[in-house]
């Protein structure tokens, strides 16, 4: 995917990340990386600097890319539903709504993960550009099969108690992230990030608990804050998943 929209970039003179801090899919899998909360915030506000433009402009051309789906999607399915109305079944209804939104999961889910990887370059010290967040159209599939396998998951899990789905919803953090980033198939991703999140569960659900009420107080002012605390977001996720799974070659390129 050409870089295009690359003007816009971040300060680019970071120095790489220690490799002692650095994790790998092995490492990440077996438990073997620490972390506390506040370092990991602290190293992600130091690299938020001079990345908040380029990750503020990916994020709205995944919000035009959303809008853009939904309303084509909206009118084909539309038009489909009038044309052949009282012609169809209540289930056949049921099927085509489906049919669209997964639809728009496949056009929405890659550049939503490469936001993430953005994220994840910047907590390396790799170069971020707008463009960037549109190179992973290539795992649609994958993406869209480890979405739908995470949803059934968590929802068998409310129903099962309550508990097995919050536990999911948080141990299957890094599901996407890794198919993206590591080439991982969906249920081996799912595992992955099941096993390397389990060993810390409580470290991880207080991480997002600490984001989501960051995220929370910087909206209040009619959402000015988000330009901030969204940019840290993406890029305290990355140095997460650095410090956990490391980061490909191909990624920092």
């Amino acid at each position: 995917m050409s870089d295009i929209y690359a003007s816009p970039a971040a300060a680019l003179d970071l120095p790489r990340e220690d490799p002692s801090e650095s994790g790998s899919l092995e490492r990440g899998i077996a438990g073997d990386y620490t972390f506390t909360i506040g370092e990991v915030l602290k190293e992600a506000w130091e690299r938020t600097n001079g990345a908040k433009l380029t990750l503020n402009l990916a994020m709205l051309a995944y919000g035009v890319i959303t809008i853009v789906a939904t309303m084509i999607t909206n009118f084909a399915f539309g038009g489909l539903l009038t044309a052949q109305q009282g012609e169809m079944s209540g289930l056949t209804i049921i099927g085509g709504a489906i049919v669209q939104q997964l639809v728009i999961l496949a056009v929405v889910l890659p550049p939503m993960i490469g936001m993430l990887i953005l994220g994840l370059r910047r907590a390396v010290g790799a170069p971020i550009a707008v463009g960037q967040v549109l190179r992973h159209y290539h795992r649609t599939l994958p993406l869209l099969g480890g979405n739908i396998l995470m949803t059934i998951a968590i929802i068998i899990g409310m129903v099962l108690l309550v508990i097995p789905g919050i536990y999911l919803s948080v141990a299957l953090l890094f599901t996407l992230a890794l198919v993206a980033e590591k080439g991982l198939g969906p249920l081996a991703a799912m595992s992955a990030s099941r096993k390397a999140v389990h060993k810390r569960w409580f470290s991880f659900l207080g991480f997002g608990l600490v984001l989501t009420l960051i995220n929370m107080v910087a909206a209040i002012p009619l959402g000015i804050g988000l330009i901030w605390s969204m940019p840290f977001t993406f890029i305290a996720t990355g140095v997460l998943y650095n410090r956990i799974f490391g980061c490909e070659a191909e990624t920092r390129a």
